[in-house]
């Protein structure tokens, strides 16, 4: 299944590690370490971003909400059945 991150971007859900709200990234030293030593980012939009998606080799920032992105996933299963 694929999934809309914003702007005119889609990943596969199966390739979508974690996703990590923006703003606890710019609080902790730790997550803010871990995005400085990320190999690839990708801004998928000109707005700010909100939430980080991580893949295996890149680090998507998308305008969307961490929970709007969970919900579509979810929403996705459910129309699968």
């Amino acid at each position: 299944m694929y999934i809309h991150i914003g702007g005119d971007k889609m990943l596969q859900t199966k390739d979508i590690l974690t996703m990590i709200d923006y703003s606890s990234v710019i609080e902790s030293t730790i997550n803010a370490e871990f995005t400085n030593q990320h190999r690839e980012k990708v801004e998928v939009s000109t707005n700010a971003p909100k939430t980080i998606i991580v893949t295996e080799n890149i680090l998507y920032y998308s305008p969307l909400a961490t929970q709007t992105i969970q919900k579509r996933i979810m929403q996705q299963q459910v129309n699968r059945g």
